[in-house]
């Protein structure tokens, strides 16, 4: 084998070596950076303005203790509280 042949084979080798470690990497840039969402309008609600308004009011809370306050929505009653 000559000089010359044996440098192309391993020249050959490296590069082909070299490219294939070069995939990873750009699927690993593809998926760290994943598209963004686009906010999508609203549907229209099967409940009237007046009826969403109504449900609000009867889940909406305001906590006053001491000298704190603060507002809630109902999720689970228990008893008086």
């Amino acid at each position: 084998m000559k000089p010359d042949n044996f440098y192309y084979q391993f020249l050959g080798k490296i590069l082909g070596l070299g490219t294939l470690f070069l995939f990873p990497l750009i699927t690993v840039e593809l998926t760290a950076f994943p598209p963004v969402a686009v906010a999508q309008q609203p549907q229209n609600s099967a409940l009237s303005p007046n009826q969403l308004q109504n449900i609000a009011q009867g889940i909406t809370v305001k906590v006053i203790s001491g000298e704190s306050s603060g507002s809630g929505i109902i999720i689970k009653n228990q008893n008086q509280v």
